[in-house]
């Protein structure tokens, strides 16, 4: 025990003394970078053979992460150091160790696997759209791989946790270079990702109502966003991906999901951002193409009674029903709405009964719909 503690002291030692050299004296960063990480290579090696692995893998895991920070502004030496720090890391999460270290470790190196593509974007000069657009689907591919891949013991939460991490500091960052347009096909791509990762993932079914903030805050920004007049191009793709895994989970999952759930959010993504500029203009091709869709959804629902796009195309058809339908209305001589209506009403009285019986079964019919 008290070699053990020696060897502790004689580490942190070893490793402060580094850091205050690196700090006095104006040393290279790639001869420092070297300094850092050979030691956390062999740390991090030798930690698996011998017995007192877990204070071997700390200073593995320190020193990695003190050369990521070193390299911070030398892309040219970032672009070698990140990926291996990345590595070093995740190899430090693989022992079990405890689930605080093990997230720890996890979560440092997701953030460093995400943040290696900084280096290249910056060595290349990419442009603000590319860059954004490269780092969200690095840090979507990393915390829906671990969603997906992993379990609460094996990391998942540190890595789902770097992953969000990077995905806000991401939209922050493009919000301040990028267009409305441009970021609210970013939110679109995460909220679409976040609803395949809860349908995908069953733990994770919470997801898809998380999606739901970045999914509105994008149709908004489509709103707001004026050099873009086709907003169905932005949403529609993703609207049939969620479609088409949704309809691969009703169709392979036991016991069967609800097609609310399964989809819901694609049906959602699909029309609704058609809605207000067809209601606004109901006679134009975006409103026509927006109803016969709409029909064709209901025709679906009621042929696989299926509840979500029963419900999605009889709203939106009666929606754009009314639209189409109220100013004929309003133009027509008042007794003539009075008169319709009280013959309505007159033959809803005579046959009671009849309709409470028909309406007690449309009921059923719904209630019994998948």
């Amino acid at each position: 025990m008290s070699g053990s503690r020696s060897c502790r002291r004689s580490g942190l030692l070893a490793l402060g003394g580094v850091l205050v050299a690196a700090a006095v004296v104006d040393v290279d960063v790639v001869w420092l970078v070297a300094t850092l990480l050979l030691p956390a290579v062999a740390a991090v090696l030798v930690s698996l053979l011998v017995a007192d692995r877990a204070f071997l893998r700390a200073v593995g895991g320190v020193l990695a992460t003190v050369a990521v920070v070193v390299c911070i502004g030398d892309w040219e030496t970032a672009v070698v150091a990140w990926p291996l720090a990345a590595v070093l890391l995740g190899v430090c999460a693989l022992p079990d160790d405890g689930p605080p270290w093990r997230d720890l470790a996890a979560s440092a190196a997701a953030v460093t696997a995400i943040a290696s593509t900084v280096p290249v974007l910056e060595l290349v000069d990419a442009p603000a759209t590319v860059a954004s657009l490269t780092v969200l689907l690095a840090a979507l591919v990393v915390g829906a791989g671990a969603s997906a891949l992993l379990d609460d013991r094996r990391g998942r939460r540190g890595v789902e946790l770097a992953a969000v991490t990077a995905l806000l500091v991401t939209v922050l960052w493009a919000a301040g270079t990028t267009s409305l347009a441009w970021l609210a096909l970013l939110l679109t791509l995460l909220g679409a990702t976040l609803v395949l990762v809860s349908l995908l993932v069953p733990d994770r079914a919470v997801l898809r109502w998380v999606a739901t903030v970045p999914l509105g805050i994008a149709y908004v920004l489509r709103l707001v966003a004026s050099d873009v007049g086709v907003v169905e191009a932005y949403t529609v793709p993703f609207a049939l991906v969620l479609l088409g895994a949704g309809a691969w989970v009703l169709l392979r999952t036991e016991p069967p999901r609800s097609t609310v759930v399964a989809l819901g959010p694609g049906l959602v993504l699909g029309l609704l951002p058609s809605l207000p500029q067809a209601l606004l203009a109901p006679t134009s091709p975006r409103g026509l193409a927006l109803g016969l869709v709409s029909l064709a959804v209901l025709a679906l629902g009621v042929r696989l009674r299926w509840l979500a796009p029963f419900v999605a195309g009889a709203v939106l058809v009666g929606l754009l029903l009314l639209v189409q339908l109220g100013p004929v209305a309003v133009a027509l001589p008042r007794w003539i709405l009075i008169a319709a209506a009280g013959v309505s009403m007159l033959g809803v009285g005579m046959t009671w009964e009849s309709r409470v019986r028909d309406g007690r079964a449309a009921a059923r019919w719904i209630g019994a719909m998948r």
